[in-house]
C-alpha cells in the first residue's frame, strides 16, 4: 500500500519543497503550493499597488 506525502504548511523555503519530493510528494502537489505562494505574491503587490519587482512600494 502506498502512502501520499502531504503538508499542511511550513513551505517557505526551496529545501522544504526538495524534502517534500525527496519524501514523496507529488510533483502535482507541490505545483499547486507554488502556485499559491505565487498568486498570493501577485496580490499583495496588487494591493500594495506596486506593479513590477522594480518598484519600490
Amino acid at each position: 500500500m502506498a502512502l501520499e506525502e502531504f503538508l499542511d504548511g511550513g513551505v517557505r523555503h526551496g529545501t522544504d519543497v526538495f524534502k517534500a519530493l525527496a519524501l514523496g510528494a507529488s510533483g502535482k502537489f507541490v505545483k499547486k503550493v507554488l502556485q499559491m505562494l505565487r498568486d498570493e505574491f501577485e496580490l499583495t503587490m496588487a494591493l500594495s499597488g506596486c506593479t513590477s519587482l522594480k518598484e519600490n512600494p
